[in-house]
């Protein structure tokens, strides 16, 4: 078990950007997880209504007192399958991003395409009329990914 960690924090500190995303985004994945099995086991009510602070809000004045939400959301996913899917899509475009782009433009990308998707959720929330009476909270990595794509 032990070596599990040094091989983690070994590739954590000679790792690429690339890697350390994706381990960001799988640490948060298990933290969210095993705060839900403390909640079951402490018999917490557990409403997932706690992802609200790390989500991203499509109300621009649930945005205004939870800004960092346009950063929190693209290091969270709640779902097996979500991460499952965006980190093996992260992984095989990186890699092959990588090939012809630097480290920092991965994480730039990576932040930006982030920051995008979630001002397109918010805009599309906002003058859409069929989301006219409707609040909608974002979180996945899913725009940050597309963005590396």
């Amino acid at each position: 078990m032990a070596d599990i960690f040094k091989d983690i924090s070994f590739r954590w500190k000679t790792g690429s950007w690339l890697i350390k995303i994706l381990y960001i985004n799988i640490a948060v994945f298990i933290l969210l997880r095993l705060g839900a099995v403390v909640a079951f086991f402490a018999n917490i009510p557990f409403d997932k209504s706690w992802l609200y602070l790390i989500e991203c809000p499509s109300s621009l004045s649930t945005f205004a007192y939870q800004p960092w939400g346009i950063i929190t959301y693209m290091f969270a996913q709640y779902d097996v399958l979500h991460i499952l899917f965006n980190m093996l899509w992260l992984y095989g475009f990186g890699r092959l991003f990588l090939e012809f782009n630097s480290q920092k433009q991965l994480l730039a990308l990576y932040i930006y395409g982030g920051i995008l998707g979630a001002a397109t959720f918010m805009l599309g929330y906002n003058l859409l009329p069929r989301f006219e009476y409707s609040t909608g909270w974002l979180i996945g990595s899913s725009a940050s990914v597309i963005a590396i794509v």
